[in-house]
């Protein structure tokens, strides 16, 4: 379809999706002062439609700043909703109908049905709240990558926009976000610096086992804390500059973790060497109320609990695809993305657990100039996309390059099992070895250019032939998508000159339509 045929088509399917929510809840209404329980339900359906309402109605009024991919995208992802509620206005139709018909039986029947009538419509109402928040679930990604739109035409619209209840929650949080990460945005439009005193923690700091993470606690509130230290990593390389440390808390601070699988940023301690030199720095984030027990995901693919639920392994999978997407929408790219840099935090409703993206050590601004500092760590490398690997990496890190870790880990995931094992020394301190069940001894053992090359295959090999009987096709082509994503015959992600467009986004739409909107739709 030529793009002005997309945006016409769009901008259609937007309006039927308002006139079928808004028919949708009106529909519902006539039953508003039934019996509570029904009406509680219907409450809930009218905020959730009254949420996505507001968020279709933004994307009208800004749809002419929208690059055509993206509106391709919104216009598939508006159409699946625009179905949804036809299916609900139909059901709905058909039971009131049914029901009238029920004043021609006698007294007792009318009851029995009436009864049989309060019972539909409960599952009914209940399975509307699942299909909107499962949709919404799927939108969300592609409203997030809006803060990409360099147009200020979006911060006029977000300023119009009204701010004040509670189902404008997501515009609210979108003109936060995108102020934070504005080019235009100084520290005096802030309230208060990210940067704080070391004396917001007490106690004890721990170590997390297999991460460079440590566990604290808040000085004030007593909450849990975790402190993710930023040093250079190698002689010679520069620290990250004060202003990127102060984007990146600015973004982190703002985040709504059970959104975006990122833990809410408290600021950032400034650390000092004896002479008084910046030699650091140590985010300190807050853990989120009803979750405890900190791991790295290092330690759960070390010891996997084998009774855990598939199910569970898959949200760990897209929660962490989505965290990662999230620090593609704001402007950085992460550089480290591997099991070490993932802490999950359990609840009482799951076995594994919630996943969080952290170790921002080597992040950067996605615009900003890159310094081709490496190393030859083996256990680092496997994680590296070939280009990547080495003491001096041969090209400039782009999104793509965390794209190809995601998928490394993906791996592991689905395989339920780490690449990597420890083994300790005398002096107390851990070596790490290659996993030899799988076979990577002899790939590690190979100089840098030939283990490159070699490591990029065995993972790809090994996710076609292992993963379709374990986490079936759908898990194993989003796998395989990752890992291949900088390949030229690639057909979700191509030549990486392709996407080159000004705002970004080409990468990230491809991404939720190969990685996240997969995986979200894989059901059991």
């Amino acid at each position: 379809m030529e793009p002005v045929g997309v945006a016409f088509a769009a901008l259609g399917t937007a309006d039927l999706c308002l006139r079928y929510g808004n028919e949708l809840v009106e529909r519902y209404r006539v039953f508003k002062h039934a019996e509570t329980i029904l009406h509680d339900l219907f409450l809930r359906v009218e905020n959730c439609w009254l949420k996505m309402k507001i968020q279709i109605e933004f994307l009208r009024s800004i749809w002419n700043t929208i690059d055509e991919q993206l509106r391709v995208h919104q216009n598939e992802i508006l159409h699946r909703l625009e179905g949804k509620l036809c299916d609900a206005i139909s059901t709905i139709i058909r039971a009131v109908e049914t029901e009238k018909q029920s004043g021609t039986f006698p007294s007792q029947r009318v009851k029995i049905k009436r009864l049989s009538f309060a019972a539909f419509l409960n599952d009914r109402l209940r399975k509307t709240i699942q299909e909107l928040q499962d949709w919404h679930s799927a939108f969300d990604p592609s409203w997030w990558i809006i803060i990409r739109i360099s147009n200020p035409q979006v911060d006029q619209q977000l300023i119009q926009q009204p701010q004040s209840s509670g189902v404008t929650q997501p515009l609210s949080q979108l003109k936060r976000l995108r102020h934070a990460v504005s080019s235009e945005a100084e520290a005096t439009d802030f309230r208060q610096s990210v940067f704080i005193n070391s004396t917001v923690l007490c106690g004890e700091r721990k170590p997390l086992p297999y991460s460079s993470l440590l566990s604290a606690q808040g000085s004030e509130t007593k909450s849990g804390k975790l402190v993710d230290q930023m040093r250079p990593g190698k002689l010679g390389a520069p620290l990250t500059s004060i202003k990127d440390v102060r984007d990146l808390a600015r973004v982190l601070s703002r985040v709504e973790p059970f959104t975006f699988a990122l833990l809410s940023c408290d600021g950032v301690i400034k650390i000092y060497d004896p002479s008084g030199a910046l030699v650091g720095f140590d985010f300190v984030f807050t853990i989120p109320d009803h979750l405890q027990n900190p791991r790295s995901l290092r330690e759960i693919l070390l010891t996997p609990p084998q009774a855990a639920p598939l199910n569970e392994r898959f949200t760990l999978a897209s929660l962490l695809s989505r965290s990662v997407f999230f620090i593609h929408a704001s402007h950085f790219v992460h550089k480290s993305i591997r099991p070490d840099n993932v802490i999950v935090l359990q609840d009482a409703s799951c076995q594994l657990g919630t996943p969080f993206l952290v170790g921002f050590n080597r992040f950067r601004m996605d615009t900003a100039i890159t310094h081709r500092f490496g190393d030859d760590n083996w256990e680092r490398n496997i994680y590296r996309h070939p280009q990547r690997q080495g003491i001096a990496p041969d090209e400039d890190f782009s999104m793509q390059h965390d794209i190809y870790s995601l998928g490394v880990v993906l791996l592991e995931i689905g395989l339920n099992t780490s690449f990597t094992w420890p083994k300790w020394r005398d002096d107390g301190c851990v070596e790490w070895i290659p996993n030899t069940d799988i076979g990577l001894m002899g790939i590690v053992e190979l100089d840098s250019p030939s283990r490159a090359g070699s490591l990029k295959r065995k993972f790809v090999k090994m996710a076609r032939e292992k993963l379709p009987s374990l986490m079936g096709h759908k898990y194993t082509q989003v796998v395989v998508s990752c890992l291949t994503c900088l390949d030229k015959d690639n057909d979700g992600f191509g030549d990486e000159r392709e996407f080159e467009d000004e705002d970004g986004l080409l990468v990230g739409v491809r991404f939720i339509e190969k990685v996240l909107t997969q995986l979200h739709d894989i059901s059991l």
